[in-house]
């Protein structure tokens, strides 16, 4: 019984969110199940998660008490106040550049990511974007890269990262700003497809 009450109070989760794009299923396509929905054979799409929480609150556990009912009740209502609070970019910025921080050193699959990465840009595809910085750790990138044009901008990202055979990675933009020439300058960071940073 005790075992059963400790695992309801950590089924309280938190909330996390975000947006990015993944590659989609080379499988014929089949009608999505579960909270994401991801459509056609080689496109990559943007993927929002959708996450419910159902308290689970020890209420008939004689040695929880009633001191133990309500710290349970106020972390359930500390995890619904963060799915209430509206997205703040910057929150969201630190969460993923602190997630960037504390990545473990390179390691050779993370480097030849990194010549990847590199080797799509200098081709057609990339043409209109120059890399300014690339820094690859063990399991995400940091680029910053800066485009010609907005169309540029749409075009690379997709023709580089969504249509590329040998770059499966999934990518959240943290920045992007214009200049005055029509410039556009970007912050990337990129993960595996299974996780974005």
């Amino acid at each position: 019984m005790k075992t059963s009450a400790a695992l309801a109070i950590a089924a309280v989760g938190v909330l996390i969110g975000g947006y990015g794009w993944m590659r989609g299923s080379s499988a014929p396509s089949r009608p999505a199940t579960g909270s994401a929905a991801v459509a056609g054979a080689n496109d990559k799409q943007v993927v929002v998660h959708e996450h419910r929480y159902v308290s689970a609150l020890p209420g008939a556990s004689a040695a929880q008490g009633a001191r133990g009912r309500e710290q349970a009740e106020a972390e359930a209502e500390t995890v619904q106040a963060a799915a209430r609070r509206p997205f703040d970019p910057e929150e969201h910025r630190f969460q993923i550049e602190s997630s960037f921080d504390e990545d473990p050193p390179p390691t050779v699959a993370s480097r030849q990511l990194e010549k990847t990465i590199l080797k799509n840009f200098s081709m057609p595809a990339g043409k209109g974007a120059t890399v300014e910085s690339l820094e690859c750790k063990a399991t995400r990138c940091r680029l910053e890269v800066t485009f010609e044009n907005k169309q540029k901008d749409s075009e690379v990202i997709r023709d580089v990262f969504m249509r590329s055979d040998d770059l499966d990675v999934s990518g959240t933009v943290v920045e992007r700003t214009v200049d005055k020439d029509g410039r556009i300058h970007a912050v990337m960071y990129l993960g595996p497809s299974k996780s974005a940073p």
